[in-house]
């Protein structure tokens, strides 16, 4: 069945962009989509494309097994985690590419960087800005699992006197510091509480 849309240019230049970077039509793209919202993807589909992905199908049935056998310690629910969470990502980098029309690229070369703290690590791999171009550095958007008003003390620029925030760790926020002017800025969220840390701030020492 043909569907006819009008979108405005803006949107559809968007959803050009978006299908070209997935290597897929722009009808496909909005299939997808639609199956997406409708929650028609099949969890055994996903998994027979994610295998077909890895290349499992191509193999004879003994490598097969081997390839597909899971570590000792890994259960089923394991193994299905793993799948869900890599299509997720996968849904998610679609998600932002079509929304932001943002490319993603290497920590090296990121210009904004989401996750835990954890999972940002190390920071040093990000863009700290040149000398003649501070400006050219990387913003970490942190997700935390508090944001409160109590930890180490702050003060710098836009302080009037001092401040407290929970910091995940003080270290790497002295490190950045005493690069100053170059540096990377970081948000920090917690639902809808939001904290900035700017370069310019100098936390106190636990």
């Amino acid at each position: 069945m043909a569907v006819s849309l009008r979108m405005d240019p803006l949107l559809e230049r968007e959803l050009e962009l978006a299908a070209k970077q997935q290597g897929i039509t722009k009808s496909q793209f909005i299939v997808d989509a639609v199956e997406r919202a409708l929650g028609r993807k099949d969890p055994y589909k996903l998994l027979l494309e994610i295998k077909k992905e890895y290349g499992l199908d191509s193999l004879p049935p003994r490598r097969r097994r081997a390839a597909e056998k899971p570590a000792p310690d890994e259960t089923t629910g394991d193994r299905v985690r793993k799948v869900l969470r890599a299509k997720h990502e996968a849904s998610m980098r679609d998600w932002v590419a079509f929304h932001v029309g943002a490319p993603l690229v290497a920590a090296e070369a990121a210009d904004f960087a989401l996750g835990t703290w954890a999972a940002l690590q190390p920071v040093t791999r990000f863009k700290i800005g040149q000398p003649d171009y501070p400006d050219r550095s990387a913003t970490l958007i942190v997700e935390v699992d508090r944001l409160t008003n109590h930890g180490p003390a702050l003060t710098g620029p836009g302080i009037a006197l001092a401040t407290w925030l929970s910091l995940p760790e003080t270290a790497a926020f002295r490190a950045n510091r005493a690069l100053f002017p170059l540096g990377f800025d970081c948000l920090f969220t917690f639902g809808n509480r939001l904290a900035g840390l700017p370069r310019s701030t100098k936390v106190e020492k636990i």
